[in-house]
């Protein structure tokens, strides 16, 4: 005689049991992790070539943008109740305020891997595109190639085009934005 299957139940968290999972020391504070479709993901920390890359990138969109657009790196997006990913840099207009910035919204995502290439271009950019970011970015950065992401759908990116070091790609929401990683002194 076979035993029933046993049914396990998953729990699908929200930002606010993250927040007070954190609040509770259950999950720390300095903990990198995201939420994706309601599952806790911890990230591997940032190691010398992704802190290098982060102080280059930094240095450029902060030469290149003026006051009218937010940089913010490394720090939590909101884009639903269930889902909160950490992006390595994202840009959108200052006059949208923190807690009102949508998928939309967002002028360029940029993620930045050295060790979750294929997440990024997996996972990532279909949670990305399900959430309407219309221009992300997500840069290898052992190879120097940018794999540009564009026309979000519900299924996916419509535009995913990689683009070589060497090779220069200009932000579409933000005219003028130029990247050719060649050009970073890092790794």
């Amino acid at each position: 005689m076979n035993a029933p299957a046993l049914q396990f139940k998953r729990h699908r968290f929200d930002i606010e049991d993250v927040r007070t999972m954190r609040r509770m020391g259950v999950l720390s504070h300095s903990a990198k992790t995201e939420l994706v479709d309601g599952e806790v993901y911890d990230m591997p920390g940032d190691g010398s070539l992704h802190r290098d890359w982060s102080d280059e990138l930094g240095r450029w969109l902060h030469r290149n943008l003026d006051a009218a657009y937010r940089i913010i790196p490394a720090s939590t997006l909101v884009l639903s109740p269930h889902n909160a990913p950490m992006p390595d840099w994202y840009v959108y207009p200052a006059s949208i305020g923190t807690r009102n910035v949508s998928g939309p919204d967002v002028s360029l995502l940029i993620e930045q891997s050295d060790t979750s290439p294929a997440y990024d271009l997996g996972e990532k950019a279909l949670l990305y595109a399900r959430f309407g970011v219309r221009d992300y970015w997500a840069i290898d950065l052992k190879t120097r190639r940018i794999v540009v992401h564009r026309e979000p759908t519900q299924e996916g990116y419509g535009f995913a085009k990689p683009f070589q070091a060497g090779e220069a790609v200009e932000a579409m929401l933000l005219p003028g934005l130029i990247l050719d990683t060649s050009l970073f002194r890092v790794g």
